[in-house]
């Protein structure tokens, strides 16, 4: 995944940082709808924190 990314879906891979985060931003182009006709995602991006360290982990919260 660190490489080259393929795939289709509602968000795309912006930023990397190997073992600590990934963000995931909105693709303009995807082509989801809700059911009134909402342009889906609603989210700009989505962060994810990978913490090996459970003390850590308590206070990211």
């Amino acid at each position: 995944m660190r490489i080259k990314t393929v795939g289709t879906g509602p968000f795309r891979l912006s930023d990397v940082e190997e073992n600590i985060s990934m963000i995931l931003k909105r693709h303009d182009r995807y082509h989801g709808t809700d059911s009134l006709g909402n342009k889906l995602p609603f989210l700009e991006a989505v962060s994810v924190q990978f913490i090996k360290d459970k003390k850590t982990e308590l206070f990211e919260v």
